[in-house]
């Protein structure tokens, strides 16, 4: 490829999910005409993803040139090495703080040590902010105010039965004449005597058909069936230190039960530390330009409507946001763009697609015709979206940048679950305490010194290590032998007569696991609409069977073969790269600037 080395301006467009199948149909039907014209005038490929398919794994690919097994990203979910333990494998705590997931260095890092500025919005795993040339702000992985992935709150004067499967915070609250009063629970508070929750108290008047809150010292009201704005929300969690967020409210109900939920509290946007941008003002800048945001990595609040603690009219207004937001944030960033890099990743088109998947796929257990009448116009509405945004990008640097689009997977439904763990249990490479171990997560009640294998995360399967595990049984010289049955058995696995498992990739033909303690040593990747089930990913053996069908309103998914669910690469210059992967962005992206 020859270019001129005065040309120094990239952009790089991601969309979480955008699948090529589904895109080439829209684009056949004449409504995505922003990206027939780059497929026209460029490249257009489906772009073969990661091993696991799943968004940590794949952005950071793109954005290292590296693969797995050298990057050290997964899953969404590892272990403690030597433990058993589920942890976050986007989210990582060390002694002093928040620590990056992965060590290798981005494409604007090294763009960066040659002296080229980028700006890099909302990209996954970028938490903590680290410096750079130019300006960043997080994305997948930033915490919620209380330090986790984000956790709701419902409040409510009903009783919510399987309360403890529910995936937020659940209050219980009572009236008194018009009023209801409750408590936002935030981080935890440091004192001399002891450590405990901040709370802030929430007093609610309720009105015919809408609410007045009283928080934290301002009054704002919420009709039923809307959203608030956002709220800003400030909790004291030391001597002369405070805790600074943001949230959002949704009334479903008054009468005949009050139901109110509340988002996660995000940091708030101001913030210095954590870092959620950098410089450190940069966040806030961003918010004096286009007002408060969102800061959560994980936004769109998939598990409040999972739940069914709000609805899809609900969680779609909350979507809106959160793109528009995005959005926002991008063309502020684009009016300023004059040098080196700029990206940014888009994930709502991923959240849509996990919960509205049963709608356009007839043969999904939780498919209904008035439903799809009703909502089959939602997943591609969003790909729309994204071509407005190419649109406005090749409207204005058309010629005088090189423009990516790219999408981490694509995706397909998900129908059936698998319980891993039973499937482990019942072939003999798992075993239970006598009368323990079924439907508890964690591991609990296991047998680990009669344990040979274990599945946890989404794709990850662990072997049971001597000297690695700390139980462990499984000597080194076995690893080979043991590692071979287990594929050949998985891949044998048939559900109603169909296979259910394509492929077992060894982690030592990802790059290795030298070093990596952490990493799985086997990836169980699935045929399209299979996937591992919850319980499973998070260390439970059901004792129900090994399959069951997908109930949930999660309903598609990404967690299959890779050459099953690629994603999309487009360019707006031809011939950069043929039959493209994941790792061959980066490396585009450095020989175009004319590093080395």
């Amino acid at each position: 490829m020859k270019t001129s080395k005065k040309r120094r301006l990239v952009i790089v467009l991601g969309f979480d999910g955008l699948d090529p199948a589904l895109l080439e149909q829209l684009m056949g039907e004449g409504k995505l005409p922003n990206f027939s014209r780059l497929s026209s005038n460029g490249i257009f490929s489906p772009l073969q993803t990661s091993v696991p398919p799943q968004s940590p794994v794949a952005w950071t690919t793109i954005a290292t040139g590296r693969q797995p097994g050298v990057h050290g990203v997964f899953d969404f979910l590892t272990r403690d090495a030597g433990e058993y333990l589920p942890k976050s494998n986007i989210l990582k705590q060390g002694k002093l703080g928040y620590i990056r997931t992965f060590h290798t260095k981005t494409f604007w890092e090294v763009a960066s040590e040659n002296g080229i500025p980028a700006t890099i919005l909302k990209w996954p795993l970028t938490f903590p902010a680290t410096p750079l040339k130019g300006s960043l702000l997080t994305g997948l992985g930033t915490p919620d105010i209380r330090g986790t992935l984000g956790i709701y709150s419902f409040f409510t004067t009903r009783d919510i039965s399987d309360q403890g499967r529910k995936k937020g915070m659940i209050h219980r609250v009572s009236q008194t004449g018009d009023t209801v009063k409750a408590t936002i629970v935030g981080p935890l508070k440091f004192s001399f005597r002891a450590t405990k929750e901040a709370t802030i108290p929430l007093e609610i008047r309720l009105g015919d058909d809408h609410i007045v809150c009283c928080l934290d010292g301002q009054t704002f009201t919420v009709p039923v069936g809307s959203w608030s704005p956002w709220i800003p929300v400030t909790f004291k969690v030391g001597l002369m230190q405070t805790a600074k967020g943001l949230c959002r409210f949704f009334l479903e109900s008054i009468k005949p039960d009050f139901n109110l939920y509340m988002t996660p509290i995000n940091i708030g946007n101001t913030v210095k530390s954590p870092p959620i941008s950098y410089p450190p003002g940069y966040a806030g800048r961003l918010a004096q330009e286009i007002g408060p945001f969102s800061t959560l990595g994980l936004a769109e609040d998939a598990n409040a409507l999972d739940d069914e603690i709000i609805g899809e009219e609900a969680f779609l207004a909350g979507c809106n946001t959160i793109m528009q937001e995005r959005e926002s944030l991008f063309f502020s960033a684009l009016e300023n763009f004059t040098e080196g890099i700029l990206a940014c990743v888009f994930d709502t088109t991923d959240r849509i697609q996990h919960m509205f998947w049963r709608y356009i796929d007839a043969s999904h257990p939780l498919h209904d015709i008035s439903g799809a009448a009703k909502y089959d116009w939602v997943i591609p509405s969003y790909y729309e979206r994204a071509d407005a945004i190419v649109g406005q990008v090749l409207d204005r640097f058309g010629k005088d940048a090189l423009i990516l689009v790219c999408s981490d997977h694509g995706f397909a439904s998900y129908r059936r679950s698998v319980h891993l763990n039973d499937w482990l249990v019942e072939n003999g490479f798992m075993n239970l305490e006598p009368g323990r171990g079924v439907g508890v997560p964690l591991f609990d009640g296991v047998d680990w010194p009669a344990t040979r294998a274990y599945a946890l995360g989404l794709n990850s399967l662990f072997l049971n290590v001597k000297n690695r595990e700390t139980k462990g049984v499984v000597a080194r010289e076995q690893i080979g032998v043991l590692k071979q049955t287990l594929k050949s058995e998985l891949k044998a696995m048939h559900d109603l007569g169909e296979p259910v498992v394509r492929e077992v990739y060894d982690v030592e033909d990802l790059g290795g696991r030298e070093g990596k303690r952490e990493a799985p040593d086997l990836i169980v990747c699935y045929e399209p609409g299979y996937r591992t089930s919850w319980q499973s990913a998070l260390g439970e053996v059901t004792g129900e069977g090994i399959f069951a069908d997908n109930m949930r309103k999660w309903s598609g998914d990404h967690c299959c073969d890779p050459a099953a669910v690629p994603g999309i690469f487009f360019a707006n210059e031809k011939h950069l790269l043929e039959k493209p992967h994941v790792k061959d962005v980066s490396p585009l992206i450095l020989n175009y600037l004319h590093i080395g």
